[in-house]
């Protein structure tokens, strides 16, 4: 009888830990849905760089193949070809010149997580809690099939059973 109680609170000690570590756990599923967010976020991060280089590249190549291309650069640096007459407006805004932003710096966050010894206090202390719980029902159950001691001056009558029908002693 008190094997089977101390199973039982070690299997729902056990099991408390088990789920405790399975989602908090440093490996478990909480961490897993954060280890998630920062991979997405690294994703997306990493695509904006490669559109930029894809960008950058275009220019780079245009740049160095593209006779337009390099006369509207040498303009916009105030340099003219032969023939050409320059007239300055006042006012006016200055050139578009695109700027380039390669973003953020992205950096590994830490993991929060439930430490192992605080998922092995919770099994040990379900463990324990089960196996009094247990142990008071034991108790009560016990006492409830106590028979009760004879009291003086009051008589009792006996009864017996034959073929299942009650007989009274005399």
């Amino acid at each position: 009888m008190l094997h089977s109680k101390i199973l039982v609170s070690v299997c729902a000690g056990t099991i408390v830990y088990v789920v405790t570590s399975f989602l908090g756990g440093q490996n478990g599923l909480w961490a897993y849905k954060q280890l998630e967010n920062q991979k997405y976020q690294i994703s997306i991060h990493t695509a904006e760089l490669s559109k930029l280089n894809d960008e950058l590249q275009l220019e780079y190549t245009a740049l160095k193949q593209d006779d337009d291309v390099i006369a509207a650069y040498a303009r916009r640096l105030g340099y003219i070809s032969e023939g050409e007459n320059i007239v300055k407006i006042s006012g006016l805004a200055p050139y578009y010149t695109p700027i380039y932003d390669s973003g953020v710096v992205v950096k590994r966050t830490e993991i929060s997580f439930i430490p192992e010894w605080i998922c092995k206090v919770f099994g040990c202390i379900t463990g324990s809690l089960v196996f009094l719980l247990l142990m008071l029902r034991n108790l009560n159950r016990s006492e409830k099939f106590v028979e009760q001691p004879y009291r003086a001056g009051i008589k009792t009558k006996n009864y017996e059973t034959i073929a299942g029908i009650k007989v009274e002693s005399l």
